[in-house]
């Protein structure tokens, strides 16, 4: 870990995919220390330094008093060295997440002195803040200083990631996994959508080079995913964005023609739609490719079971002049490359699939709120909690009585518990643990249905 911190501050931030699409979930203050910390990081840097976290920048940025400044930023940095973030990572054998905090140490000074603190980030993530060639999303982060709301400080990294291409799908489960919005919180979908939704809506339009509109994704009654629609925020572009667009950018922005696809084309398109690829990038790419090419990707793409997002995956591939190096025998280990004629079966079972997974996910979580139910009749054990973290969470209630109502009342305050139960009873995260282990199970079955009914 090097020592010299020479404090310069980039106004662009890289970050891994990966990272963009971890889950964690920031107070205000622990949203602005992280985002100066990565400002201070520079793109040919090749080990993390120890950051200074300047009381007056802040102070000046959001006009407070140094004092008052100071005591937030010591509050928030010691909180962040016991958050967790989980980050998704792939492997050969399947997929995983990797669990780490975010600071190691920090340095507090003289109270007399109110000038800085010094923070060391966690050497684990490396991986996904140094050096990046490539699978990185780069942003400006004056857009985001301006907004208070965490939730849409998140999304506009999410949609960033996908700019230029102008769609991006996320079902509602992924989305409330990646902003850490436990199953309890917001309940009812007109809450989610109001607080976070219309929300970020509404901020990025007022702040950011971006924006969007969304359509919701129904299964029934119940809304199961978003699909984002990106536009580039001209207004703010301009003002305090980035560089201008290139010719580039501006063609791949130009309105969507919409023009009538031919029969083979159509085909072509309707495998691809419902993973949130408009017809205007469908048409870009259908003339770089054969369709017989075209058809090559979107079978690679469905044999593909580690991918998240087919769109960029897709994508990627219709990108590679030689598909043929990409291009592998159908393995029986694999998943198998389904033909049209099998892809509205696929989207049945795939769907099915997913009902099971979010089924398993809420029979976990009715076990891990039974943990914390036995935990809360311990009085000496609450009365120790409560002590050990109120200092850090100002949500916390003073007392007992107070604590309980609170968890029997508040279904955000279930969730904020939660959380902070993970940090102290280790049943929790093995049951986390016992949870990914049986989705992976389903995931292999899922899969070896779906080579049964492909070889009837």
């Amino acid at each position: 870990m090097e020592q010299k911190n020479e404090r310069r501050v980039s106004s662009t931030v890289r970050e891994a995919n990966e990272l963009i699409e971890a889950s964690y979930r920031f107070s205000v203050w622990e949203d602005r220390i992280f985002l100066l910390t990565l400002s201070q990081i520079q793109a040919e840097d090749d080990d993390f330094k120890i950051y200074k976290i300047y009381v007056k920048d802040l102070a000046r940025e959001y006009g407070l008093a140094t004092k008052s400044v100071y005591e937030n930023v010591r509050e928030a940095v010691s909180s962040l060295q016991r958050k967790t973030i989980s980050i998704p990572f792939r492997f050969d054998e399947g997929q995983g997440k990797l669990t780490t905090s975010f600071f190691t140490s920090f340095g507090e000074l003289d109270q007399s002195d109110f000038s800085h603190v010094l923070v060391e980030l966690h050497p684990k993530l490396k991986p996904y803040l140094l050096q990046l060639k490539e699978r990185f999303t780069q942003y400006n982060i004056s857009f985001l200083v301006r907004m208070q709301s965490h939730y849409s400080k998140r999304i506009y990294k999410l949609l960033k990631q996908y700019h230029p291409l102008s769609k991006r799908r996320i079902s509602i489960q992924q989305l409330k996994q990646i902003l850490q919005i436990e199953p309890e919180e917001y309940k009812r979908y007109f809450d989610f959508k109001r607080r976070v939704i219309l929300k970020a809506q509404e901020d990025l339009a007022e702040y950011t080079d971006l924006k969007f509109e969304f359509e919701e994704e129904r299964k029934g009654r119940k809304v199961q995913a978003i699909l984002f629609t990106i536009d580039t925020n001209e207004k703010n572009e301009i003002k305090i964005g980035p560089a201008p667009k290139s010719k580039k950018s501006k063609k791949l922005q130009a309105a969507p023609s919409q023009g009538k696809l031919s029969a083979e084309a159509q085909k072509l398109f309707e495998q691809v739609e419902h993973w949130g690829l408009s017809q205007q990038d469908f048409e870009k790419y259908l003339k770089q490719k054969t369709q017989e090419e075209f058809q090559t990707c979107i079978d690679l793409t469905l044999q593909n079971e580690k991918v998240k997002n087919r769109v960029a995956y897709l994508v990627s591939l219709l990108k590679k002049e030689n598909l043929k190096a990409v291009k592998k025998l159908d393995d029986p280990s694999k998943p198998p490359v389904l033909k049209n004629s099998f892809h509205e079966e696929f989207k049945k079972l795939e769907k099915d699939h997913q009902a099971q997974v979010s089924q398993c996910r809420a029979h976990f979580y009715q076990l891990a709120q039974a943990e914390i139910q036995r935990q809360l009749q311990d009085g000496p054990s609450i009365e120790r909690f409560i002590s050990q973290f109120r200092a850090q969470n100002s949500w916390m209630p003073l007392n007992l009585q107070a604590f309980r109502q609170e968890f029997a009342e508040s279904r955000m305050f279930q969730g904020r518990v939660y959380n902070l139960f993970r940090l102290v009873l280790p049943k929790l995260p093995a049951l986390e643990q016992k949870r990914e282990l049986k989705i992976k199970t389903m995931e292999k079955e899922f899969w070896a249905l779906v080579r049964k009914i492909r070889n009837a």
